[in-house]
């Protein structure tokens, strides 16, 4: 029978020598930020709906409502098109701190037309200068002859396309027009 084999001592992987060390750490920040003195911050804006951050930290969007830890605290409040509002703070234990932001728009900032403006805008455009080519040529060839004489007491049948020929023309301007309107006149601001 073989004589068993004397067992060495297990060693500890480099994960639980880790895993020791850390636990302890993580077990005292937990007791510290669990007796970190609080209190709570409000911020609302004009316009409503502006980003939120918290010494850097996105926080959500106004009016917004939270607990926070107390002490000197950074509140930015960042809106699209707008100047950002940044403001220092300090958070009271168990007291409520309230940032009212009125936010400035800002003057560099260009209103964009958004892709299906432009995209609308450039076919009424192109559609109403089409209709107003066909109106004009119809309103030119109105009361010739069709048979290509001049004699206009002789001939018959002749063109009579004044109605066409000006409903296309009236149409193709107002198309024109309803799409350089569409082009020329930015859109409110709404995204954030």
């Amino acid at each position: 029978m073989p004589e068993p084999a004397i067992l060495a001592p297990k060693r500890r992987s480099h994960a639980e020598t880790l895993a020791a060390q850390v636990t302890p750490l993580i077990t005292k920040l937990l007791q510290k930020t669990a007796i970190r003195p609080r209190g709570a911050v409000t911020v609302s804006s004009v316009p409503a709906g502006a980003k939120v951050l918290l010494d850097g930290r996105w926080l959500g969007v106004t009016p917004l409502s939270m607990e926070a830890f107390a002490g000197p605290r950074m509140i930015d409040v960042q809106f699209n098109r707008y100047l950002p509002h940044t403001s220092t703070v300090r958070i009271e234990p168990n007291q409520t701190t309230t940032v009212d932001a009125v936010l400035v728009r800002d003057p560099s900032a260009a209103l964009a037309r958004p892709p299906w403006r432009i995209a609308t805008g450039s076919v009424l455009i192109g559609g109403g200068l089409l209709l107003v080519g066909f109106g004009a040529s119809a309103l030119a060839v109105n009361g010739q002859c069709q048979d290509g004489s001049t004699n206009l007491d002789t001939c018959t049948p002749y063109y009579g396309t004044a109605a066409i020929g000006g409903g296309l023309l009236g149409t193709g301007a107002a198309l024109t027009l309803a799409g350089t309107l569409m082009l020329a006149i930015p859109s409110r601001a709404t995204s954030r």
